[in-house]
């Protein structure tokens, strides 16, 4: 949930990896490899207009110890915030004057009002997976505008209503 997540900023072309794990073998993710034969970790998996969800791998042991299973696609949803450049109304083309004004006026000309250009988004990639593992890494790239994550979403194999307390980890590179 967003109240336990400190949002943090992804830079334009750069990769942001990501670990999400649990205590228990629960977090589900897909097998991409039976779908796809020849997709390999680092693959892009998801892309919009603002980012792109890299294929990754599942980590067999809590804490990571060592037995990792690739390529793995990580279930759930990144929830971001992103400033677009803002687009205002083309210029009117009349009334055009025939020649400057003679004299300066004094009229104080606003700044115009762009509204508020934060775009507020949230990519899923499908819940298709059914295989569980204690943890699940992947990679994102902001595409031409800085991300702001603001929460992460995962599919776990846990009982309805059973809370779960997951750990994410994230470095850049």
């Amino acid at each position: 949930p967003a109240r336990n997540f400190a949002p943090f900023i992804v830079m334009p072309n750069t990769v942001q990896s990501f670990y999400v794990t649990l205590a228990t073998p629960d977090i589900r993710y897909r097998n991409i490899e039976e779908d796809y034969p020849d997709a390999k970790e680092g693959d892009v998996y998801f892309k919009n207009t603002d980012m792109e969800i890299k294929v990754g791998s599942s980590v067999g042991d809590y804490p990571m110890a060592g037995n990792y299973f690739g390529p793995r696609v990580w279930s759930g949803s990144i929830h971001y915030e992103s400033d677009r450049v803002c687009e205002t109304d083309s210029p009117s083309m009349a009334p055009v004057t025939q020649a400057p004004t003679l004299r300066p006026t004094m009229d104080v000309v606003e700044e115009p009002d762009f509204g508020d250009c934060t775009a507020i988004g949230s990519v899923s990639t499908d819940l298709a997976g059914t295989t569980a593992a204690f943890g699940n890494m992947f990679t994102v790239s902001a595409t031409d505008e800085p991300l702001t994550i603001t929460s992460l979403e995962f599919h776990a194999g846990n009982e309805e209503g059973t809370a779960v307390q997951a750990k994410v980890y994230t470095k850049m590179g």
